[in-house]
């Protein structure tokens, strides 16, 4: 997902066109992987519960150095300031100290206060974490030493959920997915103000369920992946990438 996610389809699309097949190289063992970071010749990797750290410096497959086991699924890893931020759902939010890449040590983490909280995606706007936290957004100040929530936003109910987000300057965007196609918060992108955490506008989507959104190196333009069927049309297995041009957020 995001920059990551548009790399390896640029990627994809020049190696198909390159060539006539893909060689595979290696893969990690265990469960799903959903987020990969790379840092300095080093590869974050969340194998389902499990933070794992490899040394991508040689030919793969590469050599494992650490690994570390949470409860829940790691849905997002991000590198600042050469510091690792987990986001692993139901565990909350936790911040990682990589200046010995091969030895990370947890500094402090942030558990959800509730079942109707869980950390799927993370961006920053400067010391403070806007993160995608299942039925709301959850607004994080990192102070050095902990995390404080000092706000939470954008609240949805029943089947719904909030999976994805990005920020570019004064403009958060995030997802909501599975909701419906009507009501008060229906499928669709939304958008936030950074400094006032106000309504800005939406965009409805209408078939499919959105997972995550990134911007663009152009600022009008947000890039969504818009997911696969939902329940709502279960007989359609089609998926849905598209671009919002943004160049005035208010149409």
């Amino acid at each position: 997902m995001k920059n990551k996610f548009l790399f390896c389809l640029v990627l994809f699309y020049q190696t198909v066109n390159a060539q006539d097949s893909l060689r595979f190289l290696s893969a990690t063992t265990g469960a799903a992987c959903y987020q990969v970071e790379y840092y300095n010749n080093h590869l974050f990797a969340g194998t389902g519960t499990t933070l794992r750290v490899y040394d991508v410096s040689g030919n793969p497959p590469y050599n494992m150095l650490f690994e570390y086991r949470f409860r829940s699924i790691i849905l997002d890893l991000k590198v600042k300031n050469n510091f690792l931020y987990v986001a692993a759902n139901h565990d909350g939010i936790s911040k990682w100290d990589i200046s010995t890449i091969s030895n990370p040590v947890k500094l402090y983490e942030y558990i959800p206060d509730s079942l109707d909280e869980a950390a799927h995606d993370i961006a920053f706007y400067g010391d403070t974490l806007f993160v995608a936290y299942y039925k709301k957004v959850g607004v994080f100040y990192d102070n050095g030493t902990s995390f404080q929530k000092i706000a939470t936003f954008g609240h949805i109910s029943g089947n719904g959920y909030i999976a994805g987000g990005d920020l570019k300057d004064s403009v958060y965007a995030y997802t909501v997915g599975r909701n419906g196609y009507s009501g008060t918060t229906p499928d669709g992108i939304y958008f936030r103000n950074t400094k006032t955490l106000s309504f800005i506008t939406s965009y409805p989507q209408t078939f499919a369920a959105p997972e995550d959104v990134v911007f663009g190196k152009n600022t009008s333009l947000l890039h969504v992946m818009g997911g696969t069927h939902s329940p709502y049309k279960p007989f359609d297995p089609r998926g849905l990438v598209y671009t919002l041009k943004i160049s005035n957020i208010y149409t």
